[in-house]
This record gives structure tokens, sequence and C-alpha cells, in this order.
């Protein structure tokens, strides 16, 4: 017969009774105290160290975002660059087949007037080779500009549309 037992029985059925019991020396133990809270300071210390690794990331793909963007910007802008420079270059060039052609015409009067004057016997032979070879230097320059903006239309480089070509006389011999 327990009569802690007997008093609880005589309470009523929806009464709830708790018995708690520690030692003397578990209420003086430190250690599960020190353990829980070392247990939470290491829990905070991997949850800031998540953080930091998560915006780290975030961070650098950021800057990788910017620096794409940047390159992309640049491009653009050499790009641009580009187009104006073979934009300016073709201007250069058609103004420059407008003279050439002109002047593949006045040679061409001034061969006939020389082929004339051969004919005639005012001119000799030397003063009309001198003639029909200004023609052709005259008409290799105008193919040579017609080349340089056929480049250009192409997508070329404006620098190579401009680059001045060497005369076939004006390279060295081969050894």
């Amino acid at each position: 017969y327990d009569p802690a037992y007997a008093a609880i029985a005589r309470w009523p059925g929806d009464t709830w009774g708790v018995t708690a019991s520690w030692s003397l020396e578990q209420l003086l133990d430190r250690r599960p105290l020190q353990r829980a809270r070392a247990a939470v300071t290491l829990a905070e210390a991997r949850i800031d160290l998540h953080h930091a690794r998560r915006e780290r990331q975030e961070a650098q793909a950021r800057e990788r975002i910017i620096a794409r963007a940047e390159r992309e910007a640049d491009e653009r802008e050499r790009e641009a660059e580009q187009q104006r420079r073979a934009d300016l270059a073709a201007v250069q060039l058609r103004i420059e087949a407008d003279y050439l052609a002109r002047r593949v015409e006045a040679q061409q009067e001034l061969t006939r007037l020389a082929e004339m004057k051969y004919e005639q016997g005012d001119l000799d032979y030397e003063g009309l080779a001198r003639q029909r070879l200004a023609l052709l230097s005259a008409e290799h320059a105008q193919a040579t500009n017609a080349a340089r903006l056929a480049t250009l239309d192409a997508g070329g480089d404006p620098d190579l549309a401009l680059a001045s070509p060497e005369a076939p006389g004006d390279r060295a011999p081969a050894p």
C-alpha cells in the first residue's frame, strides 16, 4: 500500500501528477549546459559560414556578370568604331573612284591623240608607249580602288582596304 498513490487515486480522473527528481550531483554538474552552449555556438558558426559562402558566391556571380557585360560593351564599341572607319574609308574610296574614272577617260583620250600623232609621224614610238603606260597606270589605279571598295563592302578591314599596295616595279628582286 502506497499512501501517495492512494492520495492520487482520490483525485478526480482528469488530474495528472508529475514527479521530477534530480540528484545533487546532477544539479551541480555544468558539463551538459556547457556542451549545449558549445553546440549552439557551433551551429551559429556553421550558419554564419554558410551565409558567408553564399554571399561570396553571389558576389563572384555578380562580378562575372559585370565583367561579361563590360567585355560585350567593349566589343560592341570596337565593332562600332570599326564600322565607322569602314564607312569613312568607303566614302573616301567612292570619291577616289569618281576621280579615277575621269582620269582613265582623259588618259584614253590622250592615248587616242598620241596614236593619231604617231600615225601622222608627229610622235615617235617612245612617246606613244609612254602614253599607253600612263593609261595602264590609270586603269590599274581604278581597278585597285574598285578592289579596295569591294573589300570594304564585303565587311573587310578598313586598314587592309586602305593599305597602299606596292607597284610591280617597286618590289625588290627576289634573291
